[in-house]
Formats: C-alpha cells, structure tokens, sequence
C-alpha cells in the first residue's frame, strides 16, 4: 500500500472517531501510532503486569478477528474499549488495523485504583490518567470498526489489483525483449526466417492475452472505485444525521471520496495505454506479414518493428508508473 497516504488516512480517522490506530502486517506494525493514550502507554504497558496482559488481549482479539473475518471489539483488562479489523486481500487476511484505547462510560474511580493496585502502578497517576481518556458509545465505536474494517479491505483489493498489473507490465516488457530478440535474428540469419516468424507470432499472441487482462483488472479497480465512493457517501449522509457526533467522520469521507476519484483516473490513463499497446501490437502484426512478403524491404519493416517495440516498452513503464501512484 501506500505508506504516506494509508498513514494520513489513519491519522484522520482517529481524530475524527478519537480512537488510538495502529496498522500491522503479519510481521508487525507497518504505521505509526495515532493519538495513542497516557494511560496505556505511559502507564499500563510500562507495568510488567500490565503489558503481559495488554499482550494476552491483543492476541486474543486478533485471533477472534482472524477466525472470524469480521471486526472484533472487546473490553481489554484495563477496562478500555479496543478492537481489531482484519484487511483481507484476494481471501486471505494480509493485515489488521488495531484501535481504541477508549471509555465506553465515565470511569469509575475506586474500580480503577483497584486495577492500579493490582498491577502495581501508582493510584493517584493512574487515576488521574484514565481521566484523560476519551469517551465513546459502544455504538460509535462498532460502528469506526466497522467502517474502518471496509475502508481498509477496498484498500487493500485496490493494492493488490496495482500489483498485478505491474506485474502485466513486467511481462510485457519482456516479451517485447523477446521481440527485439527475433529482430536481431531476422537481421542476421535470414535462413530462420520460419522459427523466427513463430516466436513472433507467440511473442504478439502473448502481448495480446495481457493487454486483455489489464482491462479486466482495470475494470475491477474501477468496479471497486465506485464501491469506495458509494461508501464515502453514505459515511457522508450518515455524518449529517448524527449531527456534531458525526462531524468527524466527514473527514473520513473526504478521504475515501478522493482516494475513489484518484483510482478512476488511474483505471482511465491505464485503459488508455493499453489501447495504445493494443495499437502497436496490430502494427507489429502487420508489419511483420508485410516483411515475410516482401524480403526486398525487409531493413526498412524491421526498423519499423524496432520503433513499435520501443513504443510498447515506453507503454508498458507508464502503466507502472500509473498503476504505482
């Protein structure tokens, strides 16, 4: 994914909802905290006690998440409210957005300087410190899970979509390799004339199967485009039913809005070149019945076909490029 953006778009969406946020792979955290809490961090975690818990209901809620596919809020053993939303990618789980760090009710004083004494962190500071932490319905807060679980699965099918047309892109470059390849033969050895002409016609055929598949792929980024802008405008409506409590999530809108017109006009440059292979592809093939025909003026054909090579390697880099932003 996009590092700067996803981490922008996780920063936003914890000012707007107030939640802690951290996104992991499965390896570990991929983004930096948002808007973490003094009283986990500075204190509950900094607790032997503590952070052995704090561990032990991590795991817990991302192995519930993991099982389930679906977004796990729960009640850590500090009485904060925390969740975990899976981002699953072409069916598998590749990651999860962790969050919370938040009250579902005023805290309860004596409960919370119980849970201090017991996990050997001063009273008073620990006191002083949950008083700090925001607020939040446990409606609201299922309901950022569940926006964010969304959010981030779209996301993440958008990367993986890029990636395999970047991988297209690669393949195409080397058949054209290939392609410059049988010219340098064509040039050198007119007795191959026949093999040579069969790796062509495979070569083409090949660049020809990709072409058709980017504009599959290109029509499911768009496909799913559309699903994501859909998406921003119901967190949109949502937002002004709730009233003041839904003014933070506009921002969160915003964001999916644009990341939704940013993929549009990436699927159109996309079709765009791929329609420019096609075109240089056409030409390949007729330029290369021309030649076998006419061997006379065979230097001149093959210097066109070098030419149209050229033009479907500059082709392919720009689908990359486009695909990459």
């Amino acid at each position: 994914m996009d590092a700067d953006f996803w981490q922008k778009f996780q920063d936003a969406f914890s000012r707007a909802t107030g939640l802690a946020v951290l996104t992991v792979d499965n390896e570990g955290p991929i983004s930096e905290g948002s808007n973490f809490t003094e009283f986990c961090m500075a204190h509950t975690r900094k607790s032997a006690e503590g952070a052995k818990r704090c561990n032990a209901c991590d795991l817990s809620g991302g192995k519930t998440s993991r099982e389930t596919g679906r977004p796990c809020v729960y009640e850590c053993h500090a009485g904060l409210v925390d969740m975990a939303a899976p981002i699953i990618v072409g069916g598998q789980q590749v990651g999860a957005v962790l969050g919370g760090q938040v009250l579902p009710e005023p805290p309860d004083e004596a409960k919370f300087r119980a849970i201090a004494a017991d996990l050997g962190i001063d009273p008073d500071a620990y006191w002083q410190s949950v008083q700090k932490v925001p607020q939040q319905s446990r409606e609201k807060i299922d309901a950022a899970a569940e926006l964010l679980y969304l959010v981030s699965t779209k996301i993440g099918e958008v990367w993986h979509q890029k990636t395999l047309i970047e991988g297209m892109s690669t393949s195409i470059r080397g058949d054209v390799g290939e392609i410059r390849e049988s010219l340098g033969n064509l040039q050198a050895e007119q007795d191959k004339i026949s093999d040579t002409q069969e790796k062509l016609d495979a070569a083409l055929s090949d660049i020809a199967n990709t072409v058709e598949r980017i504009g599959v792929v290109a029509s499911g980024i768009r496909t799913i485009a559309n699903q994501t802008r859909l998406l921003g405008l119901n967190a949109s409506i949502e937002a002004a039913r709730a009233g003041q409590l839904g003014q933070g999530f506009t921002v969160v809108a915003q964001e999916v809005r644009t990341l939704s017109s940013h993929s549009v006009k990436t699927v159109d440059e996309i079709n765009q070149f791929a329609e420019s292979i096609r075109a240089n592809v056409d030409a390949i093939g007729d330029a290369v019945s021309i030649s076998f025909k006419a061997a006379e003026k065979e230097s001149a054909f093959l210097g066109e076909l070098v030419a149209a090579c050229d033009k479907i390697a500059t082709r392919s880099d720009e689908i990359t490029k486009y695909a990459a932003d």
